[in-house]
């Protein structure tokens, strides 16, 4: 499902092959900030982030940030039921592309602190793993 579909509890589906640089893309950075792994280290080393991973299920078995939850169309309506909307929320995805908009959909629903992870897992991975 495309982050135009009609459907509000959808998150965006993650196109790692999509390059930034578009107007929407360029908007969108006004709600939520853009974030270097190393900032990320830093704001999930508090217990009461909340770290969203937004990849295919089978990359996110493969390997992913530790505490992060892999977030889909099945269980996206929970998430955004059970989770307070002042928990601050870091967004990744495969390249840092995609969080983007999930981190702008998170925005719309009410998230106050929203980050993304530039260059996403590849770059944590880089980083850290």
């Amino acid at each position: 499902m495309s982050y135009g579909a009609k459907r509000h509890n959808s998150l965006p589906e993650c196109h790692p092959e999509r390059s930034e640089g578009s107007l929407k893309e360029q908007l969108i950075m006004d709600t939520f900030t853009r974030i270097s792994v190393q900032k990320a280290r830093e704001i999930m080393g508090s217990p009461d982030v909340a770290i969203v991973d937004i990849r295919d299920p089978g990359s996110f078995a493969q390997g992913h940030i530790d505490r992060a939850l892999n977030l889909n169309d099945e269980n996206i309506k929970d998430f955004l039921q059970v989770t307070d909307k002042k928990t601050p929320l870091v967004c990744y995805c495969y390249h840092g592309i995609s969080s983007q908009r999930a981190a702008d959909f998170f925005t719309h629903q009410g998230f106050k602190q929203v980050y993304s992870i530039d260059g996403g897992w590849e770059a944590w991975k880089t980083a850290y793993a």
